[in-house]
């Protein structure tokens, strides 16, 4: 692309919004970004799987040496490649600022979002959704943060976004079917793509779920929670991705028909997969009399138990688990089992476990408070930002079912699944 003067550089910015109107929203972000940072500087990621339109309209204002398109299906835009002088970047900024100017010839400035204004949004959503309020003062405590993450800088699109935020959190914490992701994002925004391609609103909709979950004061940093919590809630790229993996003797009645077939692959040594579709309408789980139950948080604890030859229902979880584990409890606590966990004794594993107590009341094993003094010299130190966490958990849940055991790790450190051994072999 030639780069001549500000003026036909702007009518090449006209051009490309008529081509796809949606690289206004782009270009008001890039705005601020090169506000901010005083210049054409640094990088900035302008979407996931973005249409062929909106990809022809930025290369109608971009050189092809600025666009970075990835096998992921990221685009990323190196704002330090737009120009290569001094001059045409004054040029190619006064295009762009003079082109937003022409599209929103007020400019609106008094109705850019900022801090005071996040401020009494909260306050509305504390009348509207006071069973959010720690995700409402989470937004007080970093305004500017959660002013970066908003798709929208308007004061009146922003309020609506984060009140869509709550609805549709508060659905997710109530007892529903799974949904698919396109299928949320229709349900609640309009528009079935719209959590595919705005991963800003994905992450706030993933930390409002973990910090109500959590109650930790800074949800934004569990990266690792991330993956897992949408699924943890029901929601998943397809529906029939919510499944349970198990090993034992387990049986089940369904229209009235016992279905042995996850006891028969135990008998020859292989786990069964029951995905939601089994899992939705069985009306009894069968187990042997006197069977014990043990969850399983990680993998290959979970297959170190087969090998054990383990003789109860083994579930693996797969960290914190999703509808389909859930439901599988839930069976399992119209029965007299008894259940046992298994996991890690961070903080992230004790929840889980107490996450699964709450639907049928467990115990731990391998993780409680009596084996994690015999595994002192197995432990591994909480990191500043882990205790930070566990302390923030700790006084925020007082009531937690395996009180003894966070405490022990807050003091000494956690047991992860994998270092467990049995006693002889740690003496």
């Amino acid at each position: 692309m030639k780069m001549n003067n500000a003026e036909s550089m702007q009518r090449q910015f006209q051009r490309a919004i008529a081509t796809a109107p949606g690289i206004m929203s782009i270009l008001v972000k890039l705005t601020k970004r090169i506000e901010r940072n005083h210049g054409l500087k640094g990088r900035m990621k302008l979407g996931n799987r973005l249409s062929e339109e909106l990809k022809s309209a930025l290369l109608m204002i971009l050189p092809n040496v600025a666009l970075d398109f990835r096998i992921t299906d990221d685009v990323i835009l190196r704002i330090d490649r737009i120009v290569t002088s001094d001059e045409e970047a004054d040029d190619w900024v006064s295009a762009l600022q003079n082109t937003l100017r022409y599209y929103d010839p007020q400019n609106e400035n008094d109705n850019i979002l900022t801090a005071p204004d996040l401020r009494k949004i909260t306050d509305r959503g504390r009348l509207l959704f006071s069973d959010l309020n720690s995700c409402w003062q989470a937004i007080d405590n970093k305004p500017e943060e959660y002013i970066r993450l908003m798709c929208s800088k308007k004061v009146d699109k922003a309020q609506d976004e984060l009140f869509t935020i709550a609805e549709t959190v508060r659905w997710l914490r109530s007892d529903h079917n799974p949904i698919g992701l396109m299928d949320l994002s229709a349900r609640f925004f309009n528009d079935s793509k719209l959590l595919k391609t705005r991963n800003s609103l994905v992450k706030l909709l993933q930390d409002w779920l973990i910090l109500l979950r959590n109650g930790d004061a800074d949800a934004s940093d569990n990266e690792n929670l991330s993956e897992s919590v949408l699924a943890e809630y029901g929601v998943f790229e397809n529906v029939t991705s919510s499944k349970v993996t198990l090993f034992g003797p387990l049986k089940y009645i369904k229209r009235g028909k016992i279905h042995d077939w996850p006891a028969s692959l135990s008998e020859i040594g292989e786990s069964a997969t029951l995905s939601w579709d089994n899992l939705r309408d069985i009306e009894q789980i069968i187990l042997p009399e006197n069977s014990a139950v043990v969850s399983c948080e990680n993998e290959t604890p979970f297959n170190q138990l087969i090998r054990e030859h383990y003789t109860g229902l083994i579930i693996y979880t797969a960290g914190y688990p999703n509808t389909a584990v859930q439901l599988l409890f839930q069976l399992l606590a119209d029965s007299t089992v008894k259940i046992q966990h298994w996991g890690d004794s961070d903080l992230d594993g004790l929840i889980i476990a107490s996450i699964l107590h709450k639907i049928s009341p467990l115990i731990l094993w391998r993780c409680n408070i009596d084996e994690l003094y015999k595994q002192q010299d197995r432990l591994l130190r909480l990191t500043a930002s882990q205790k930070a966490r566990t302390e923030t958990y700790l006084a925020n849940h007082t009531d937690f079912p395996f009180l003894d055991e966070l405490q022990f790790t807050l003091q000494f450190g956690w047991l992860e699944q994998e270092s467990w051994l049995p006693i002889n072999d740690v003496d």
